[in-house]
């Protein structure tokens, strides 16, 4: 996977290229916190980000009703949500590395996949010009992720509202979202949204 990552990279005349499974010194607590809190400008910042699916055929259609895009686990993870929301392009991969399609073609099916009005997915315009959407629309779209650890659901969204919160890995979910819910700025708080990031 990284030999392939980076080939691809190359090809497309980038000499430098970061891989979330191999860029982050899980081991350490400091670089583990600092990545947490800055995935999601970094990805911001990238040119594109390559979304590999490991799930998918070349070949797979992913308008059909019954498509492996459809079903990929990558729609149902809870750290893959900044991979869709922050970059400006994003390139989906079939398993064989193989082309499926950009965030740009493939925004309506996506949209429906995540529950989410194209829109949104579409230029980002509604997710950069914060006023536009609501902190529950916002929300909504990491409750329905999987994760491993309860924390992982308020941690995925800091970026979403451009905040920083501590490493609150043991504190819980509730109070994860509080940490949220303090550090959000200038949005409109409700103390409910936040904790709309929880299991329904």
């Amino acid at each position: 996977k990284v030999r392939s990552f980076c080939s691809l990279a190359a090809e497309q005349g980038y000499g430098w290229a970061w891989l979330d499974t191999c860029c982050i010194d899980k081991a350490s607590r400091a670089e583990l916190s600092e990545a947490i809190n800055s995935m999601y400008a970094w990805y911001k910042a990238a040119d594109v980000c390559y979304v590999y699916l490991f799930d998918l055929d070349d070949g797979d259609h992913p308008f059909d009703k019954d498509s492996q895009f459809r079903a990929s686990e990558w729609h149902s993870r809870a750290w893959t949500l900044q991979e869709l929301l922050a970059p400006t392009d994003v390139v989906f991969l079939a398993k064989s590395w193989a082309l499926i399609g950009r965030l740009a073609v493939l925004a309506p099916v996506l949209a429906e996949i995540c529950g989410r009005d194209r829109t949104i997915l579409r230029g980002y315009s509604a997710w950069k010009r914060k006023q536009q959407t609501s902190v529950a629309q916002r929300m909504s779209c990491a409750a329905r992720r999987k994760t491993k650890r309860q924390e992982d659901r308020a941690l995925l969204v800091m970026g979403i509202f451009g905040v920083s919160i501590p490493n609150v890995y043991g504190e819980g979910l509730e109070r994860a979202c509080l940490w949220l819910y303090v550090a959000g700025g200038d949005e409109p708080l409700r103390r409910s949204d936040y904790l709309r990031v929880g299991p329904d």
